[in-house]
């Protein structure tokens, strides 16, 4: 099995990991929850994003964890090698599917986080945040924003994403709908 890629999770190539197996035959959920061996798509297979944006994700996730949301992702991720239109890309085929279900509500804030943490790395190279003992570079972040409340992209519109940035359906595909009729 193929899932998408995953800002948390994904390598620069497509990776072999575990997850863990929630099917327990027939629809049931396994209670013993076993792993199952997948295949997680490379970040550099994604259209649009390029080799110094993956290397300076991965980097930053092997050296402070994993991002818990767009905010502290656009805060530690240096804007500079990650563009607005690579990180849109991303959402827009599921990688930032950990950090939230719904694509539609991370688009509708992506101008806001990535402002804040061009700023926020601005002031951090500038030294600013240090002035009048405002604390260093490690002083906490306005980085725990709450997503607006907006419906979902149709399962078309996600499909169509996932084909323009991945090359392929992935989570699903256009014709699922129309599999009895066929």
């Amino acid at each position: 099995k193929v899932l998408p890629p995953d800002i948390n999770v994904s390598d620069k190539d497509f990776t072999p990991v575990y997850v863990d197996d929630e099917s327990g035959g027939k629809g049931k959920r396994n209670p013993a929850s076993q792993k199952m061996g997948v295949i997680r798509f490379g970040l550099m297979a994604v259209r649009g994003v390029g080799e110094k944006a993956v290397e300076a994700v991965i980097e930053e996730r092997q050296k402070a964890g994993a991002f818990p949301n767009l905010f502290e992702f656009c805060d530690r991720v240096d804007l500079r090698t990650m563009t607005k239109s690579t990180v849109e890309a991303l959402i827009k085929c599921g990688a930032f599917s950990s950090m939230s279900p719904n694509r539609a509500p991370l688009l509708a804030v992506l101008d806001s986080a990535v402002e804040a943490g061009q700023q926020s790395q601005n002031d951090k190279r500038s030294g600013q945040m240090a002035m009048f003992g405002g604390g260093g570079p490690t002083a906490p972040r306005v980085t725990n924003v709450a997503l607006p409340d907006i419906p979902e992209f149709a399962p078309a519109d996600l499909l169509k994403f996932e084909k323009e940035l991945l090359g392929f359906y992935i989570t699903s595909h256009p014709l699922n709908e129309h599999q009895s009729a066929l």
